[in-house]
Parts: structure tokens; sequence; C-alpha cells
């Protein structure tokens, strides 16, 4: 639940109600298994997202943190300075360069290997929605609307060890979340076939926190 966003503009005691436990046992559980609070892991996991897209993509700072899940920039460059003990502009300066398009944003989904594309290709293609999702060739597409605002989405082998996924979105707030959903289809455990496309509306606050 955490991955899919229930953090990000949730609190701790309503993540309890929704697993059937009360705010404090849950923050225990955390503390117990990962050392860690349900926000503080949300935040760690958002941060890991951001540097991804540091490093990977010529994304502006701002998109990044937008993109990443956090609610302001302030929010973003304090998370980001005590994850890793440097401002994002460092540690852009440091990466060592990755994979960029022009007309959309192109990230690695890393997979476990061996990983059989073929089978989930043909999976992907037996239960395609006529409309929403195809797949040609190698490559399989799927509409997205963020917003309400038209997107398009495609995934390829990239090497043994990871996919790549190529993104053309309309704005990157809440990427994060698109990537979460798109790793759920990859696995065979996204929603089930539908009249629909993927719809994304984070709905997000920008606060100054």
């Amino acid at each position: 639940m955490i991955v899919a966003g229930a953090l990000d503009n949730g609190t701790e005691a309503e993540l309890g109600r929704r697993l059937g436990l009360s705010a404090r046992h849950l923050r225990r559980l955390f503390h117990e298994h990962l050392g860690v609070t349900p926000h503080q892991f949300n935040r760690a996991r958002r941060a890991q997202f951001a540097r991804r897209l540091l490093d990977d993509t010529d994304l502006t700072v701002i998109d990044v943190a937008f993109a990443a899940g956090f609610g302001s920039l302030r929010q973003f460059n304090r998370t980001i300075r005590e994850t890793f003990h440097q401002p994002p502009n460092q540690l852009r300066r440091h990466r060592i360069g990755g994979p960029t398009v022009d007309d959309g944003l192109r990230l690695r989904l890393a997979v476990t290997r061996p990983y059989d594309w073929d089978a989930v290709r043909g999976m992907l293609a037996a239960r395609a929605i006529p409309g929403v999702e195809a797949v040609d060739g190698s490559t399989y597409r799927r509409t997205i609307v963020v917003d309400g605002d038209p997107g398009l989405l495609e995934v390829r082998p990239g090497g043994p060890d990871h996919l790549l996924l190529q993104a053309y979105l309309p704005n990157w707030e809440g990427l994060i979340h698109v990537v979460q959903r798109v790793r759920r289809i990859l696995s065979g455990s996204g929603e089930c076939p539908g009249p629909a496309p993927m719809i994304l509306e984070p709905g997000k606050e920008r606060n100054p926190t």
C-alpha cells in the first residue's frame, strides 16, 4: 500500500485502519522489521526513485521532485540532503549519464534474471484491451490518462537484467506511481482488463513542508 502511494496524502493512522492495526502498532512493526517508521520508509523510497531520475534523465530538479511524489521543492531538497548528504544539483554533477529522449522519458526497469519477456509479452497480447493496449513485435504499448490528459507508455527489452520503459506524459508529477503500476502489470498482478485506459490522477496538494 505504501508503494502504491497510501502515505503520499494519507496518515499512518489511516493506513493502520486499512490494515486493521493501530498507528502505534504499525510503527512498532516497521521499527522491528525495518528500523524506520512508515513515513520514513516512504520518504526513502521516493528519495531512491528521485536519485534514479537525477542519474538517468535530464529532467529539471523541480520536475524530478514532483515526479518522485514530493509535495514541494523544499521537502524534496531536505529529504535528498538527509538521505544522500548532498543537495540534488551536486548529486547530478556526479552522475555517469543515462538514457534520455527528446519527446519522452526512458527509464530502466530492473528485472530478476532469468526474465522471460517473450512469455510476459504473450500474456499481455492475449489480454490486451483493444484501443488501449497493443503488442507490436517486442514492444508493449498502453495508453494512460494523467489528470485528464493523454499519454503513452512503451515497454521493450533492454538487457538481461532490465526492461526499458519509455513514457510520453503531459507532465512528470507522480511518475513514481506510473512506474509502480507498470511493474504490477508486467508481473501479472495488475488490474484486470477493463474498458478504460490506465488513469492516474494524483490529486496531490503541493505544500511548503
